[in-house]
């Protein structure tokens, strides 16, 4: 039997690793406000800053480093994205929902089908062992005469014909099993494809919102989990888990000064290397910006205990 591939993606995580970063693509409406250098030279003071506080690097800047894009959406725009993709997200659950149940269903006759099956496979093969002993035993006979020839060959046509008939059925019956299973197979990919746009969707919608809210950045990765399942003896096992980790890029949707733009962008790196948030106040992993980072970066005792917990 084929295997299958069930692929589902999550987004909440803990990981660390050491990360590169470059600069991405600058919507010009930011045109007047940074420049690609000055981009650059605030890259190199986080970076500076963090070494000298945590006494090791974390990250660095590279051209083929993970994006830093400066991304401008008008709220009116973010609005009407976030409607759409809300519809598509309800379109791609109801279809996973059928889906589920149809590969439900399949896999219950797929299960019947194999047990027929088995039976079937064990009658051909005693038909099989049957004529084959008939034909062994005539093989076995001397001196037969013309006629003794002639009507043991008749017979063994015969029973060949009848043989080829039930082979014909039972080759029908596999080819129906085999259809079966390669339609569920083919369900599964168009699942595993549904669960991927969902997730897609998912992280969009969440972005965008965040955006409306005036969020000023965000850090995007994944968490991709592949199961290998194999079907054998009418039961579904699991073969392998495969679980890797990406960070893609980091998205930064405002800011009012450079200074803000060095707080926020300090904390989008801190999360692409794997830091979480932190609740304390004034700390740069505080899920809300903090005013003294914007007028002095730095990490606080806690800020650093996530890096030394963490990284």
């Amino acid at each position: 039997m084929k295997f299958s591939l069930f692929i589902f993606l999550l987004t909440s995580f803990a990981y660390c690793s050491y990360e590169k970063v470059t600069i991405g693509n600058i919507d010009p409406y930011y045109e007047h406000k940074i420049t690609k250098e000055q981009l650059k030279d605030i890259i190199l003071e986080i970076k500076k800053s963090f070494k000298e506080q945590l006494n090791k690097d974390i990250f660095d800047y590279s051209t083929n480093g993970k994006p830093i894009n400066l991304v401008y959406i008008p709220t009116s725009k973010i609005e009407n994205l976030i409607t759409r993709n809300q519809e598509q997200l309800q379109r791609k659950e109801n279809l996973a929902k059928r889906l589920s149940e149809q590969l439900a269903s399949s896999q219950k006759r797929i299960n019947s089908l194999k047990d027929e099956f088995k039976d079937k496979k064990a009658q051909m093969d005693k038909k099989i062992e049957i004529y084959n002993s008939y034909v062994n035993e005539q093989n076995k006979k001397k001196k037969l005469s013309k006629e003794e020839y002639q009507t043991i060959k008749e017979e063994i046509d015969k029973r060949k014909k009848v043989l080829n008939e039930h082979l014909k059925v039972y080759k029908n019956d596999k080819k129906e099993l085999r259809k079966e299973i390669n339609f569920y197979n083919a369900n599964v990919i168009k699942y595993n494809r549904i669960v991927l746009d969902y997730n897609r969707l998912s992280r969009d919608i969440e972005r965008l919102n965040r955006t409306n809210k005036k969020v000023r950045g965000q850090t995007f990765g994944e968490k991709k989990t592949i199961k290998k399942i194999s079907f054998k003896d009418g039961k579904t096992r699991e073969i392998e888990t495969n679980t890797t980790v990406s960070m893609n890029k980091i998205e930064i949707y405002g800011f009012e000064s450079l200074n803000e733009l060095k707080a926020v962008l300090a904390h989008e790196i801190a999360h692409l290397v794997g830091i979480p948030h932190v609740d304390s106040k004034g700390s740069l992993m505080n899920p809300v910006l903090q005013k003294n980072q914007i007028d002095n970066l730095y990490l606080t005792k806690e800020d650093i205990a996530a890096f030394e917990k963490y990284f």
